[in-house]
């Protein structure tokens, strides 16, 4: 199952679109991200595979009621931050020539591999393990 499947399944329903026309996906860690340009959501990536893949039709109107997608879905990262239980771990980072590191913020285990970010202005994205390999991460209580 891959984001290329779910773009596909979307181009046979009449639904896969650009600029507004339709929908467009995007992975993003282990989730996908339904946006028609203006609006949109996230979701589990496997989950929106298992909802989509069975279903014989669908208007635009009947995938954003999300009735097909048996799991949760969230309209923002923060969102899907608010929603996780796993443990907290600070993020720090020691730029060149400093003697001390420098929070960049809280990470949260999202996948097998991927984190979601906190950043300490309030931004929200997806880090790889390599990435986050980089920094020094202290579990928070």
């Amino acid at each position: 199952m891959s984001i290329d499947q779910i773009a596909g399944k979307l181009s046979r329903l009449g639904l896969l679109g650009v600029d507004g026309d339709g929908v467009s996906p995007a992975a993003v860690g282990p989730f996908v991200h339904f946006s028609d340009g203006s609006s949109g959501f996230y979701a589990d990536l496997k989950a929106a595979w298992q909802g989509l893949r069975s279903l014989p039709k669908c208007t635009l109107e009947e995938f954003w009621e999300r009735e097909w997608l048996d799991a949760p879905t969230y309209e923002s990262l923060a969102e899907v931050w608010e929603s996780l239980d796993t443990q907290q771990i600070e993020a720090a980072d020691k730029p060149p020539r400093a003697s001390d590191y420098v929070s960049i913020g809280r990470l949260r285990r999202v996948g097998p591999k991927e984190f979601l970010i906190q950043t300490e202005n309030g931004e929200y994205g997806i880090v790889d393990e390599k990435q986050a390999s980089k920094w020094r991460l202290t579990p928070l209580d």
